[in-house]
């Protein structure tokens, strides 16, 4: 049975709108949203299906983006986590990505591959009419589209293992997928929060290193929220003594009573 646990402060930081990353990141992909869903629009009102269904899925790809943009602002902000991503895997505990948010990358990329791929062929094929596509555009928008399509597949397939993709934390140290297979140390000197763009692919983190530019987890897509996975973070970093709870329900007993709090105000 899934239960919310007691309420992890969150930091001020987190809980402001990171204009220079998530806004700026909301407003670029609503841009596109509607510029691509009027071309759309205006592709079904003359018939022109096959570039219609190219417009709109680029349409609906950036709007899932703006999706899931708002989705790691909400977990970026979260003070109660819900339980149902935490689980014992092996001697680890394992803290899941939020489902909903995986979700939502994985279908933004999706369709925006497939909208710009269909884009890279309509457009030099006359198959479909876009604005400014003069006899020189139609060589240089679908090599554009290519590139952009090349890497929203590479990120297709990076997203579509995230299914699986987890926070690990053991006796040993942490890992996840992006880390590596072997277990970064905990840090001697403490985890802290450090200031990103909060954007999509960088989002908000938690370093684990001596400095900044070091390993650093990412905690604004996973199930339990960002305030939560920090605290968690925090408290064993400063308790190697009590590090074997990880390896059994304990680590999951404290976390469900809110007991890794140990002075709220310590990122106030």
């Amino acid at each position: 049975m899934s239960h919310d646990v007691e309420p992890f402060p969150a930091l001020h930081a987190w809980r402001t709108i990171p204009w220079r990353g998530a806004v700026t990141g909301i407003l670029i992909f609503l841009l596109f949203t509607v510029f691509f869903g009027v071309q759309g629009v205006f592709n079904l009102a003359r018939s022109e299906w096959y570039g219609a269904v190219s417009m709109l899925a680029l349409s609906a790809g950036w709007g899932f983006d703006v999706l899931a943009l708002f989705r790691a602002q909400v977990l970026r902000r979260m003070s109660r986590a819900p339980m149902r991503g935490v689980t014992l895997q092996g001697r680890r505990l394992q803290v899941r990505l939020d489902e909903k948010f995986v979700v939502l990358d994985l279908v933004s990329a999706v369709l925006v591959v497939t909208g710009m791929l269909m884009f890279a062929v309509g457009v030099p094929r006359r198959l479909m009419d876009f604005p400014f596509a003069g006899e020189g555009a139609r060589l240089i928008y679908p090599a554009a589209a290519l590139i952009v399509a090349i890497y929203y597949a590479r990120e297709t397939i990076a997203r579509s293992r995230n299914f699986g993709e987890s926070v690990r934390l053991s006796e040993a140290g942490i890992s996840t997928w992006s880390l590596g297979r072997e277990p970064i140390r905990w840090p001697a000197s403490g985890v802290r929060p450090i200031e990103t763009r909060g954007d999509r692919n960088i989002g908000t983190r938690v370093s684990i290193g001596p400095t900044e530019n070091n390993r650093s987890v990412r905690v604004d897509n996973l199930s339990i929220g960002a305030p939560a996975m920090l605290w968690l973070l925090d408290f064993y970093a400063r308790h190697p003594e009590l590090r074997e709870e990880l390896s059994d329900g304990r680590s999951i007993a404290r976390l469900r009573s809110g007991a890794v709090v140990e002075m709220a105000d310590r990122y106030a």
